[in-house]
């Protein structure tokens, strides 16, 4: 916005010094020193076409040279009566009462900001000021208050439509007049928009005769706001500013950057009359969206933003940590409030405060049931710490039960507790032993070993009461057992290891392998481990070979032949079974491709 503002100023500079001079028209009214005596209504639609060539040709807008107009002594008439030619002379659309206005705020005296995100980016309300998202800036689409209440500046057009046709617009002058041809002035300084209609309805009616009986329809419509001017102190770019009269205390607040390092966001005060008229609380808004703060500005008002009284800080486990103020009479349940409670891993017992004294620091720790008593001092910061990472009744359950899980503990529960939670034993549970892991007085670990066949029979002694972390582990009876397996290779179409059952046969195996490959002969070893409890002297064999030779798998005879665990099988291949070979051959050759060897 700065940028359009420092635009708008050099073009104003450009049709006073340079431009303005170049256009010859009618009375060459623009080029003169004094514009107070110019006849507007005299100038014709070329004058008007070279007004507006050069208008456009520069970017800008009669409204952005109406300063210089005015500087040069045009009045307010004059400068709206070529506004209506202007408008009159090019496409336009009309606009009623509720019109559509564009409005863009006019700052005087102020310095850009300069890196906003720097600004106090932790202090709560500061980025509402400092985000280009939120403008605050009124509503140029919605449509303008019938209670809207005019003064100096307003230009109003008013039209007289259906039997009798009139047209005219008319600023509201300094005296807080209006002037209507053949009808007469009126103050309206003062009066809302729908007394002023009606007034000029009255007074038109006196005139033309065909409003008074209906054949005629009178309009009254707001074609531009005035601007007001307002004065920003203890803002981050304090100074004068030119607004809409449709600005608001937040519109004026965002212009100036907001509250500048040390500036107040629960007191700031609307001065008008030279009394506090109203005292606003940004934290109002930024909470629960209220806006009664957010109130209409007038001409002269002075928003002051005072110096902070209380500001704490808070980090650590909260959802929303920074720098928060307070005022006077506030706990620090409200603070919670304003940084939107903490976070699901807070701990909550007590809160490490640090706060200055006269001299240094000092510690204190905040109780839970402190919180609604205590009232923050500034400087305070609040040190919000995380739950330890261990838990305060729990008990677990491991091995052969249905469901292995972590359970939570109660005074009096029993090992048969825990496993009926657990929904029982698995039918592979073994019966004979339980192991329970338990927590010494030192922290050391200890194992208790219990026999579960008696705590199923109803034994109490057996049927241990269970303490808060304790661990249980239920053996399966696999848990005894060696994973064994068996290896086939070679000609199978699926070779690899394969789980060795009871009474697993060869044939089964190969079953399972995919069957024979194309090229499998009916050759097929296999490597057995021998098994010896002793040393046996010279024999150092540690496997034996079964050769077999089978015509076809089908036969019974193959299908009685039992595995053991870890046999190897090998089926090879037949010795004269060979795959053909293809070679490729590019280049310059008459019939170049893949060409199969034949030896």
């Amino acid at each position: 916005m700065i940028n359009n503002i420092n635009k708008m100023a050099f073009f104003i500079a450009l049709f006073v010094c340079g431009i303005l001079p170049r256009i010859s028209f009618g009375q060459n009214i623009l080029n003169a020193t004094d514009l107070s005596q110019i006849k507007v209504e005299k100038l014709s639609a070329n004058d008007l076409k070279q007004i507006r060539a050069e208008l456009d040709k520069n970017n800008t807008t009669l409204d952005a040279i109406e300063p210089a107009l005015m500087a040069k002594g045009m009045s307010p008439t004059n400068y709206s009566l070529l506004k209506a030619k202007l408008q009159n002379d090019a496409p336009k659309t009309n606009v009623d009462i509720g019109s559509q206005i564009e409005l863009k705020p006019i700052e005087l005296n102020a310095e850009p900001i300069v890196n906003p995100k720097e600004f106090s980016s932790k202090i709560f309300g500061s980025e509402i000021f400092t985000n280009p998202a939120l403008s605050f800036e009124p509503n140029s689409n919605m449509a303008t208050p019938i209670n809207y209440i005019l003064g100096a500046g307003d230009e109003l057009q008013i039209v007289i439509y259906g039997i009798q046709e009139f047209a005219t617009q008319t600023v509201v002058s300094k005296e807080g007049k209006i002037s209507i041809p053949n009808v007469g002035q009126f103050v309206v300084s003062g009066m809302s928009l729908e007394a002023t209609n009606s007034l000029i309805k009255n007074a038109c009616s006196k005139v033309f005769s065909t409003i008074r009986s209906g054949q005629s329809n009178l309009s009254v419509t707001l074609t531009r706001i005035r601007t007001i001017k307002v004065t920003i102190i203890g803002a981050k770019k304090s100074g004068n500013y030119s607004i809409s009269s449709l600005s608001t205390v937040f519109n004026a607040l965002y212009m100036a950057g907001g509250p500048d390092d040390n500036g107040s966001y629960r007191n700031i005060e609307l001065i008008r009359d030279n009394k506090v008229y109203k005292k606003i609380d940004v934290y109002k808004f930024l909470i629960s969206g209220d806006q009664a703060d957010n109130i209409g500005l007038k001409d002269n008002d002075i928003i002051r933003i005072p110096v902070y009284t209380c500001r704490v800080s808070i980090e650590g486990e909260v959802k929303k940590p920074g720098i928060f103020e307070l005022i006077p009479g506030e706990n620090f349940n409200d603070l919670t409030k304003y940084f939107s409670g903490f976070s699901e891993s807070a701990y909550l017992s007590t809160i490490k405060l640090v706060q200055n004294t006269d001299k240094d620091l000092r510690i204190i720790d905040l109780r839970k049931d402190e919180y609604q008593n205590y009232q923050p001092k500034s400087g305070d910061v609040f040190k919000v710490g995380i739950i330890l990472n261990r838990f305060e009744n729990r008990i677990s359950i491991k091995g052969a039960v249905f469901r292995p899980d972590d359970y939570s503990f109660t005074p009096g529960v029993t090992l048969l507790d825990l496993i009926n939670k657990a929904d029982g034993l698995k039918e592979d549970a073994f019966k004979n032993s339980a192991q329970i892991t338990r927590l010494k007085p030192d922290f050391s670990k200890e194992i208790l070993r219990i026999d579960l066949n008696k705590v199923l029979s109803g034994d109490t002694s057996n049927n241990i009461k269970l303490q808060k972390e304790d661990e249980v582990l239920i053996f399966s009876l696999f848990d005894f057992k060696d994973d064994l397996s068996i290896q086939v290779g070679g000609e199978v179409r699926k070779p690899g290891l394969y789980p060795y059952v009871t009474n697993l046969t060869l044939f089964d195996l190969i079953i399972q392998a995919g069957g024979f490959s194309e090229g499998a002969s009916k050759k097929i070893e296999i490597s057995r481990v021998i098994k010896k409890d002793e040393v046996v002297k010279d024999q150092k064999e540690i496997a034996t070979i079964i050769s077999i030779e089978i015509s076809d798998m089908q036969n019974e005879s193959n299908k009685n032949i039992l595995l053991e665990p870890h046999d190897v099988i090998q089926i090879r291949r037949k010795p004269i079974y060979e795959l053909q070979k293809t070679v490729s051959v590019i280049g310059q050759i008459e019939f170049p491709g893949n060409y199969t060897l034949a030896t």
